[in-house]
């Protein structure tokens, strides 16, 4: 039985107290939101993020911020693997944020957290946007070479 949601979403994945179900906004709307939210959640993973990282890397990272949320990414063990030069490993963490609580099961206890919660399902989308970001945070800068003449 497939999970479904109806969180007020628009443009590209914006959702928040401006949205309400329904809207449809302009592209001018969505262009200003997307803007203040690229840098909203750039600025987030900055925070916690404290060695140089690549352009994919970072758009990967915030992409992933937009989708979690940045305190999630910055909770994570990506901060730490990225600390430890350990960037394949940091990349394929984001491989990880593919799955929901599925309400439709019984509740699991959590032996760690303890506390009942519903368990994780992976979710076909969050999987398919996961390796989305995961190729973009593995794909290596490659400089621009101009040739000798």
């Amino acid at each position: 039985m497939p999970i479904t949601y109806s969180l007020p979403t628009v443009c590209n994945g914006h959702t928040g107290s401006d949205v309400k179900l329904g809207d449809v906004w302009t592209k001018a709307q969505c262009d200003a939101v997307l803007i203040k939210n690229i840098k909203k959640h750039g600025e987030g993973i900055l925070s916690c993020i404290t060695v140089p990282i690549n352009q994919n890397e970072y758009e990967a990272y915030s992409s992933l911020a937009f989708n979690i949320g940045v305190s999630a990414v910055c909770n994570s063990s990506i901060p730490v693997k990225l600390k430890e030069d350990r960037r394949t490993d940091a990349c394929n963490t984001i491989l990880e944020f593919n799955k929901v609580r599925d309400r439709s099961k019984p509740k699991i206890y959590n032996e760690r957290k303890k506390v009942w919660e519903y368990p994780l399902v992976p979710v076909r989308g969050l999987t398919n946007r996961r390796k989305a970001e995961w190729a973009i945070c593995m794909t290596p800068i490659v400089p621009n070479v101009k040739a000798l003449t």
